[in-house]
């Protein structure tokens, strides 16, 4: 079995495409950004 690469979004581990759809999902809620921390890491963070 291939070894998928993961993204940490909040330190969840999540697939390339969970990762994007989570993204979406989150960038439209007003007030919420989500910020690149490093390779692979990613935030959320509230605007206002």
């Amino acid at each position: 079995m291939e070894e998928k690469e993961k993204v940490l979004l909040n330190n969840e581990a999540l697939s390339k495409e969970d990762f994007e759809k989570k993204k979406k999902e989150l960038e439209e809620q007003v007030g919420v950004k989500v910020v690149k921390i490093s390779e692979g890491k990613y935030k959320t963070r509230l605007q206002g």
